[in-house]
Parts: C-alpha cells; structure tokens; sequence
C-alpha cells in the first residue's frame, strides 16, 4: 500500500501515525494518573484519617496507663510520695481528660471501617476496651477514696497484663 506514495508522502503519513498513536497513548496514561490520583486521595482522607485517630487513642490508653502508675507513688506510706509537689488530682484529671477524648473519638473511629471484617475487627477492640476501662475505672475509684495498698495495684497490674495488652494487641 505504502508503495503508491512518494517518500515523502510515506514519511508524513508514518508520523501522523505515529503523533496520533502516541497522543491516544499520552491520554490515557494521563486520564490513568488521574484516576489513580482519585484513588489515592480517598485512601489518604479516608484511611489515613481512621489510622490517626487510631494512633491518638492508643497513645492517650498508654499515657493513662502510666497516670496510673504515677498516680501510685502518691500513697501516703511510699517513699516517693514525699518528693511530689503536686497532689495526686493532676494525675487522676489528666486521665480524665484522655478518656474524655477517647471517648469521643471512639464513635468517629468506628464510623471510618466500611468492611465486615473491619467492623467485627472495631467490636472486638470495643469490649476489650470495655473490660480495660472497667479495670481502670476500678482502680482510679480506689484511689480516690484514698486506697494506694499493694492490693489495688497488683490488680491493676494484673489488669495491664491482661485487659490492657489485649486492647493493645487489638487496636
């Protein structure tokens, strides 16, 4: 076919091919960086956003853990409890405080698992969380009335082994 044309028709005519293949080409790699453009954007809103709240829950339960443990060395009878210059209320209100935010964040959290999975995976952590706060709950009313024996931090203790490594593990 391309022997009926003079060289110079044949050589415009293969990069009018050649332009035209190659803009066809340009488009749809560019229309693919958009869509996956798109995509990536949902990902980093979506679930980006779900992996931070994620992350400040779990960093307030561990920094309410060590309140705990701080909280602690306000017993009248340890030796550390002298050192202090704050009373024991700072500790108990920043745990307060934290949980406050969890427990406003929570609801938010759950909201951002779409699937089954994710879902079972949230109600898991949810009574996990449940049995932990329930410990801590324990513990910090002990506290409050004044109660720093060996006994209320061996539970809690215990409780940290227990119901908090498996809220940790879960989340």
């Amino acid at each position: 076919m391309l022997n009926n044309f003079r060289i110079s028709q044949r050589f415009v005519t293969i990069m009018a091919m050649f332009w035209l293949s190659f803009g066809v080409l340009a488009s749809l790699a560019l229309w693919g960086l958009f869509v996956g453009a798109d995509r990536l954007d949902y990902v980093a809103k979506q679930r980006l956003s779900t992996v931070a709240q994620l992350h400040a829950v779990l960093k307030n339960n561990q920094a309410n853990r060590t309140e705990v443990l701080l909280a602690f060395q306000h017993a009248p009878t340890s030796p550390l409890a002298a050192i202090h210059e704050h009373p024991v209320s700072l500790h108990l209100d920043l745990i307060v405080k934290r949980r406050a935010e969890n427990d406003e964040a929570w609801p938010r959290l759950g909201a951002g698992f779409i699937s089954p999975e994710e879902k079972a995976l949230f109600e898991d952590a949810d009574a996990k969380r449940k049995a932990w706060t329930a410990r801590v709950d324990a513990t910090l009313a002990a506290m409050k009335a004044g109660d720093f024996s060996d006994t209320v931090m061996a539970s809690f203790l215990q409780a940290g082994r227990r119901e908090g490594m498996a809220l940790f593990d879960a989340l």
